[in-house]
């Protein structure tokens, strides 16, 4: 069981794939796997090409998911 807030705190200013690497490792010195592993979360989660998109350019729903991924 997991739990989503309503404010998914995402950074304004970074984009998706950066909003979800920081769950990842805060200092964003990311392997190949980790890399592979963020691209394929947002993969299974519809958000395939999105990743340079801010989370302004995205509707409830896609930010909720990327809050899933981080």
């Amino acid at each position: 069981m997991t739990m989503v807030f309503q404010q998914h705190y995402l950074f304004p200013h970074l984009d998706l794939f950066t909003n979800v690497a920081l769950g990842v490792n805060p200092s964003l010195k990311l392997s190949t796997e980790q890399n592979q592993c963020i691209n394929d979360a947002l993969d299974s989660l519809g958000l395939t090409g999105l990743e340079k998109r801010k989370p302004g350019e995205l509707s409830g729903g896609q930010r909720q998911r990327i809050a899933l991924a981080r």
